[in-house]
């Protein structure tokens, strides 16, 4: 947004202002937030992403784009030998239920030596992650209601199972983690799997694809802060470092109306600059926070 500072002549005026400024992070506040969350889901747990995958297969299904995003899920798996075990342990985990030998298929697994190379395991979490969180941008608007709820108890136990030997020293660990295993059997509902089966269009609504989004409402700087909010270890330092950029350009701006004798002007600015200097950084609003920074130092340029 481009507004030229010196035709802000009151307190009203740079109220509207304000509320322009408000309006327009609305839209890209929710593309950073939704991005923030699937670089979250992408360092999560095999489990976890296995499930988030799966609950947006259905409306990535519709169109060619979210095809791929699945095509390139499924290959992931298939081509790392690490994650494909967990993938079948996983589903037969899932295809388990009251019914079933519980008995045997705990034998089964705890008795099975899984040789995972953690290594290897890492890596292929990484490459998975990156496309359950594409996956999840694809599905813009529905991102919040799709995300699962971590069973943090199962993932676990799978990954103590398939890491650690048994042994007269973690006889009580595996008992613990059998048990989980128990337990989820028996509450199972059964679920179509993303490998047997294509996602059922009539499952899916329709949805605004996140890179129409992307494309419409980002300029190129723009997107590649999302990309830097998203992919940062410390927020803050994000926050702290455009709170900087955003206070250095009201700086020079107001100095350039003192030099000019300008004294109304320079007042405007040192009100505008006064606000920026005790914008205090908060986990919650960081997104909104640090776009409507980026906004006025625009206004600064």
């Amino acid at each position: 947004m481009n507004v030229d500072i010196n035709k802000i002549k009151t307190i009203a005026e740079l109220e509207e202002f304000r509320t322009k400024i408000n309006e327009e992070c609305d839209a890209r506040k929710q593309v950073l937030t939704v991005v923030s969350k699937a670089m979250d889901i992408s360092k999560q747990d095999f489990g976890y992403l296995k499930e988030s995958f799966e609950n947006i297969a259905p409306s990535l299904w519709m169109s060619s784009n979210g095809k791929e995003t699945i095509k390139k899920y499924k290959n992931t798996i298939k081509e790392n030998k690490e994650l494909l075990k967990l993938h079948n342990l996983y589903e037969n985990i899932r295809k388990a239920n009251k019914n079933s030998d519980i008995d045997f298929f705990v034998n089964s697994v705890v008795s099975k030596d899984w040789n995972i190379n953690t290594a290897k395991l890492d890596e292929g979490l990484k490459k998975l992650g990156a496309v359950v969180a594409e996956g999840y941008t694809k599905v813009f608007d529905k991102a919040d209601a799709l995300l699962p709820k971590k069973d943090g108890k199962l993932y676990s136990a799978v990954k103590y199972i398939t890491e650690n030997k048994k042994s007269e020293k973690n006889i009580y660990e595996y008992s613990e983690a059998v048990k989980v295993l128990r337990e989820k059997i028996e509450s199972n509902d059964e679920k179509e799997s993303l490998f047997e089966s294509k996602a059922d269009e009539k499952l899916a609504d329709s949805v605004r694809l996140f890179n129409e989004k992307y494309e419409n409402e980002l300029d190129e700087k723009e997107k590649a802060i999302v990309k830097e909010m998203a992919e940062s270890n410390d927020s803050k330092l994000v926050f702290d470092k455009y709170k900087k950029l955003c206070e250095d350009k009201i700086k020079l701006s107001k100095d350039k109306f003192d030099s000019e004798g300008d004294s109304k002007s320079s007042k405007k600015v040192s009100t505008i600059l006064e606000q920026v200097s005790k914008k205090e950084y908060s986990k919650e609003t960081v997104y909104e926070d640090v776009c409507k920074l980026i906004e006025l130092s625009e206004v600064f340029e």
